[in-house]
């Protein structure tokens, strides 16, 4: 096993989670920690989708928002309006 974040993961995940900790009382240390590996690989998976989304859609509001104030792409007229409203709502709280 090349990344030490797995046993460290494993090691985290029997001393604070009761839960797990009973689990491996049950079935046995081996299936324990094929479960916490499979957690673990899991919960890096879902990490690394989920930033890599949420930066995506920084990188592309942070285009847009360049694009519409220096002119390039003009906002509907209803658009304008809602985050003019918006504004004014804002500033009498």
């Amino acid at each position: 096993m090349k990344k030490w974040y797995y046993a460290i993961f494993l090691v985290c995940l029997f001393v604070f989670n009761q839960a797990f900790k009973s689990y491996v009382e049950v079935y046995g240390l081996i299936e324990g920690v094929l479960v916490g590996l499979t957690i673990a690989f899991l919960c890096k998976l879902v990490f690394k989708v989920v930033t890599k989304t949420i930066i995506f859609i920084a990188i592309v509001c942070g285009i847009l928002v360049f694009l519409v104030s220096s002119g390039y792409i003009e906002l509907p007229a209803e658009l304008a309006n809602l985050f003019n409203l918006s504004h004014i709502f804002h500033s009498f709280f």
